[in-house]
């Protein structure tokens, strides 16, 4: 049938577009895997993460990371925490040390990131002694083609009262709805599935999960998301503030380069306040840029020492 979209191939955005299908039968929405030709090895790169040891923008990232602490543990003030997906491992670097932190990642270059920091990193598809008091999914579900066998595999990794926190983008957000295949979230080539709020219910009610918390605001992904894809929307590189900032790509060398440049952090410095704008008025409306799901195993109750009340 005929594809819901088309979205740009970050990395080669002159090149063809990724066909996004929505399935009848599941519910799912996927990028069509046979149009991505770059491997595992090429899309997920050495420096794909960036360099989270950089001191630049230090205090927006821990005022990101104070935010994802905020979102995703509640009061739990400690006991053992896996990241899924966790790239380079900075949610678990910013974690204090009253928690156990561990790592699961299958990338290289994560992983070479994760041994450098001292993250002890778990394969979840083989771990059977340790058991969790939280999972977190930092836009990682997005990424996996098996979303079902995932979620299936993390349930059995919770000990009673333990949760599961999920954040991936919302294909029907505002924004998303506003650029469509030129939105900066929706990255076809590394996002295999496009999840909207009754997809991601569905799955995780499908697997044994109750959801206890959901919302639609991230002061990170939000006005990144809107202030990236209007910049996406001139006649300059796909995604190039975010390949500049974020990857540490060269500085445009030679004149007519660097005038470029300079003229796209001109419209980037107009663009701000109207992606602040536009990310608080997207989350009230409920139609913000990502979905946050806080899901409890069935017929498990979360002790009141640890997880109050949501």
């Amino acid at each position: 049938g005929q594809p819901l979209l088309l979205g740009l191939n970050a990395d080669r955005p002159r090149g063809e577009r990724i066909p996004i299908y929505h399935c009848a039968n599941c519910g799912l929405t996927q990028s069509d895997v046979s149009a991505i030709q770059e491997s595992f090895e090429e899309l997920y790169f050495d420096g794909y993460y960036g360099d989270q040891q950089e001191p630049r923008y230090s205090v927006l990232l821990n005022l990101f990371q104070w935010c994802r602490r905020r979102l995703a543990m509640g009061e739990l003030k400690e006991g053992q925490v896996l990241d899924v997906g966790c790239g380079d491992g900075s949610f678990l670097r910013a974690l204090p040390t009253t928690y156990q932190k561990f790592g699961f990642e299958p990338s290289n270059p994560g992983q070479a990131s994760l041994h450098r920091a001292g993250i002890q990193t778990v394969d979840i598809f083989s771990e059977t002694k340790r058991q969790f008091d939280l999972i977190t999914m930092w836009h990682s579900l997005e990424h996996i083609s098996n979303p079902k066998q995932t979620v299936g595999k993390l349930k059995g990794l919770l000990r009673d009262g333990g949760r599961l926190f999920i954040s991936v983008p919302y294909r029907r957000s505002l924004q998303a709805c506003v650029f469509a295949g030129r939105w900066f979230h929706l990255d076809p080539t590394r996002h295999l599935i496009h999840f909207d709020k009754g997809s991601l219910r569905a799955l995780l009610t499908g697997s044994g999960f109750e959801i206890v918390k959901e919302s639609t605001f991230s002061l990170e992904y939000n006005v990144f998301g809107w202030w990236q894809s209007l910049l996406n929307l001139l006649p300059f590189e796909f995604n190039w503030a975010y390949k500049r900032l974020k990857r540490g790509a060269p500085q445009p060398q030679g004149f007519a380069p660097s005038l470029r440049w300079v003229v796209y952090m001109l419209f980037g410095l107009i663009f701000l306040p109207v992606a602040v704008l536009c990310s608080l008025a997207e989350a009230a409306l409920g139609l913000g840029g990502v979905i946050n799901v806080t899901a409890v195993p069935l017929k498990s109750e979360a002790p009141a020492n640890r997880w109050p009340a949501s």
